[in-house]
């Protein structure tokens, strides 16, 4: 077995990336705007250098040094390191180097920022994006700061817009798998970051990118990870696997292998990442063997990512995705969710056997909790309950009811938004989406209509 400590080579490199984009240099170096004369329209700065923080425990810091301007969100983290937990708001600043003075950005009228307060306890890092599009001006490449009170001491840490491979086409770093070459060879793979992980003594190819992946996780960031895996007749299958803080898009390309039954790129949509059973997979449901408060299971839809022992500290890994899995049972009463194609709604299961979860991303966001109607009360007392559901197009759902006396009758209840259909017997008014449910016994089955 190979002998690597993975797991502190991960968090070494996390630190590191982060030191070197936060300590940007002050003056001198880096894409700079040149304007037509020394001055500006932009407001000077309000703030001294000796306003900010000295040797600071807290910290703000990035990913890179250089951005590509097109970038439409840039993450940012604060790592407290403090010994104390620290508060702070969703507010901060973003400047502009320009014309030898740091100018603070205008932003545009009537921008209200949310009133929260998140706590970070010492020792964790928290990770969050910040977006251009807020600013009344025009974004120019240069030199950049972002501006923030965190706890008692004001902060800031540098970056730039210039040329770079970090660009709103490209965000992570990755080139899209559609326009990677036929001939993409695993040399080159190797230099581009993938991931590429061995079952015999052969050496694992970026293997601490996956931890890497999972403290971006722990932070409450977006990521991504790229995998790479051989058929047994030898064929190159690219995984990618990315998280935007909603839910996990999975993106397999097999147009490398030669006996695949559809040589082309295929995307699903998952809810977790979960370590189950020696592996770790992407999944629908929060535990791949959860059940609910009657005992019965979720049938929750999973993808396999690589063997645990795979890794020499896979152990270690898996225990910080249970911890991961963990959290989210202990922050939200749903257990099971099921995106539709788009991974803009969702049908969310929960420890009540018949009730779920109608929520949406579209419009803002927002969710309706729904008891199902079953329209005998002796059903209830067997112990009916939803156990999947199954998106068939994106505002069309199949949610499966089961028995948990597997001799009783299985139904397949027809969930469908924004479609009125008959018969009608109530309406739901929110956020303007209109609900009409209704419930009837087509072909002898028995189906229940949300629209």
């Amino acid at each position: 077995m190979k002998r690597r400590n993975i797991f502190l080579l991960a968090l070494a490199l996390f630190v590191t990336l982060f030191a070197a984009a936060c300590t940007a240099p002050q003056s001198g170096t880096g894409p700079e705007t040149t304007p037509d004369a020394e001055t500006s329209a932009l407001a000077e700065s309000p703030y001294a250098p000796g306003d900010f923080a000295a040797d600071s425990a807290v910290r703000i810091l990035f990913d890179h040094e250089v951005y590509d301007k097109s970038m439409s969100a840039i993450t940012y983290y604060i790592s407290n390191e403090s010994g104390d937990d620290i508060e702070f708001g969703a507010e901060y600043t973003i400047e502009r180097f320009e014309a030898g003075a740091w100018r603070t950005l205008p932003v545009i009228d009537n921008l209200a920022w949310n009133a929260i307060a998140y706590i970070l306890p010492s020792g964790a890092v928290r990770g969050d994006t910040f977006s251009f599009s807020i600013y009344d001006c025009e974004i120019t490449d240069g030199r950049y700061r972002i501006v923030k009170q965190v706890g008692e001491e004001l902060l800031c840490a540098e970056f730039s817009l210039g040329e770079s491979p970090i660009t709103a086409q490209t965000p992570f770093g990755y080139m899209d798998l559609a326009d990677l070459p036929h001939d993409y060879s695993a040399e080159q793979a190797a230099a581009d970051g993938v991931v590429t992980l061995y079952y015999d003594d052969a050496e694992d190819i970026n293997a601490e990118k996956l931890a890497d992946f999972v403290s971006k996780l722990e932070a409450g960031a977006p990521a991504m990870v790229r995998l790479m895996s051989y058929t047994v007749e030898g064929d190159m299958i690219l995984t990618d696997v990315v998280y935007d803080t909603r839910c996990f898009t999975l993106r397999v390309d097999a147009t490398r292998d030669e006996f695949a039954a559809e040589r082309t790129i295929t995307e699903q949509c998952f809810a977790y990442l979960t370590a189950h059973d020696g592996a770790v997979f992407l999944s629908d449901a929060v535990e791949m063997e959860y059940e609910t408060a009657d005992r019965r299971p979720f049938h929750a839809q999973s993808a396999w990512l690589f063997d645990i022992d795979q890794l020499d500290d896979g152990d270690a890994l898996a225990a910080r995705i249970g911890s991961l899995a963990e959290g989210e049972m202990l922050a939200n009463v749903i257990r099971a969710r099921y995106y539709n194609a788009e991974a803009k709604r969702y049908i969310g299961l929960t420890d009540e056997p018949l009730t779920y979860i109608v929520g949406s991303e579209e419009q803002g966001s927002w969710g309706v909790t729904n008891e199902l109607p079953l329209p005998q009360q002796w059903m209830y007392e067997a112990g009916y309950a939803i156990t999947r559901a199954e998106w068939l197009a994106s505002d069309e759902c199949i949610l499966t009811v089961e028995c948990a006396d597997e001799t009783k009758n299985k139904y397949f209840v027809t969930v469908t938004i924004d479609e009125t259909k008959e018969p009608l017997f109530e309406k739901i008014v929110l956020s303007d989406e209109t609900f009409a449910l209704g419930y009837g016994f087509p072909d002898g089955e028995f189906a229940y209509i949300v629209s």
